[in-house]
């Protein structure tokens, strides 16, 4: 393997260790992908603007009510799984019921003040509603599997699932070309009979009933980030929706498509390494970042140049002439990933080192500065105020998480008498 050979001495990372793991987590992203935009190219291509923007709209709010089944203690729940904790998992889960209950009840509130302006995304909410417990609370056996490092194993529940769902959902939509009701119903079912089925699986991998100390304290001060982590990721919609109607944002989520996929490839490669992570310390990332960072500016320069020249291609290819509009909103959004990536890589030392407070205080601040961009951005500029206030946020997020690093954990190291 002369190949992986030169990159472990260019890059300085366990490339045996990376190509084997990261292919399994990448062939699950992968999958995810083609599920997921397979979906989408069937509702651009069989509906109309107004029934992907339906569609688009209910995963918006879907993942906004999905925050009260405190998917924020993911982060801390991994961490106590990967260092032996594995009782943990059954406290976060009890939390995690009585919290979706109070979801399933927001859901069916926000259908019935929908219902009279928009009758499908209403109808759809209510009818998810008994759903909801199943789709988010027992989803966390892709946590589990993560931690114990089991990514083959993840990959082919990941594959399972995302077959499933494509087929399934693609009935429905080709049987259901002018509402988004049935489609949406059978997505979330789907996907909560997959969770129940995987999660009974992976039970087995418990094998204490250890509980990690302060889990709850830690859980919900990451909870309160991943409230602006969702916000981020569907405000825009919703803001959208509100000042432009439904065919734009059916042109935006388009234009975030390819984004988001690369997006996903990336979290897939780090959160490799994150077990791992937890076990080294924070040292060793340090030196090594510092060591190879031009190294990784250079690909990621050449990786958006790439992906500015073959977004037009892949984006009328994929979605048709009627989303031609969303070309030069996909190459803008693009300039996600560098911060992206920054972000992804230095939040993970913050939480390894415990320090959820600073790590919250910079989430909330980055939530913050994109609330307010995309309040005074998306209806000065429409779509591309909503790219816009995308950047903003990644920039912030991303600079803040790099310099936090930087100063605190390099301060604390160096009082330690640890040559950096």
């Amino acid at each position: 393997m002369w190949g992986s050979h030169m990159l472990n001495k260019w890059l300085g990372v366990d490339t045996n260790f990376l190509i084997k793991s990261s292919f399994w987590l990448n062939l699950e992203k992968a999958a995810r992908m083609v599920s997921e935009l397979g979906i989408i190219v069937m509702l651009t291509r069989l509906t109309d603007l107004k029934v992907v923007g339906q569609y688009e709209l209910l995963l918006s709010i879907y993942s906004l009510v999905a925050v009260l089944a405190i998917t924020g203690f993911n982060s801390s729940l991994l961490r106590a799984l990967s260092t032996g904790y594995d009782g943990t998992l059954r406290e976060v889960m009890r939390l995690s019921w009585r919290w979706s209950v109070v979801g399933a009840g927001a859901l069916v509130l926000g259908g019935w003040w929908s219902y009279e302006t928009y009758p499908a995304v209403g109808l759809s909410l209510i009818a998810a509603a008994p759903i909801f417990p199943w789709y988010t609370v027992l989803r966390r056996w892709d946590v589990v599997l993560q931690a114990k490092e089991r990514f083959a194993e993840r990959s082919a529940y990941y594959g399972i699932s995302s077959v499933g769902l494509l087929m399934s959902v693609g009935a429905a939509i080709w049987w259901n070309r002018d509402n988004v009701v049935v489609p949406f119903i059978v997505l979330v079912a789907v996907q909560a009979m997959f969770n129940i089925i995987f999660f009974r699986r992976v039970s087995r991998l418990l094998v204490n009933d250890l509980v990690e100390e302060n889990w709850m304290k830690s859980g919900y001060k990451l909870f309160i980030s991943e409230i602006f982590n969702v916000l981020y990721s569907r405000l825009d919609r919703l803001i959208l929706v509100g000042w432009l109607g439904l065919e734009a944002l059916a042109i935006y989520a388009i234009a975030t498509k390819i984004g988001e996929g690369v997006k996903l490839v990336i979290g897939g490669v780090i959160s490799t390494y994150v077990p791992r992570l937890y076990k080294n310390g924070t040292l060793v990332v340090i030196r090594w970042y510092r060591a190879q960072g031009w190294k990784i500016v250079a690909i990621v320069v050449g990786g958006l140049s790439v992906g500015w020249l073959v977004t037009p291609i892949m984006i009328v290819s994929l979605f048709g002439e009627q989303y031609r509009e969303s070309v030069v909103f996909a190459q803008w959004y693009l300039l996600v990933i560098p911060f992206h990536l920054l972000a992804s890589i230095w939040s993970y030392l913050l939480i390894k080192d415990r320090r959820e407070g600073l790590f919250v205080g910079i989430g909330a601040i980055a939530g913050v500065a994109n609330i307010i961009a995309y309040i005074i951005l998306i209806p000065k500029w429409g779509i591309s105020g909503a790219v816009a206030g995308s950047i903003v946020y990644y920039v912030v997020l991303g600079g803040l998480y790099f310099g936090s690093v930087n100063w605190v954990l390099r301060k604390n190291l160096v009082k330690q008498g640890l040559k950096i």
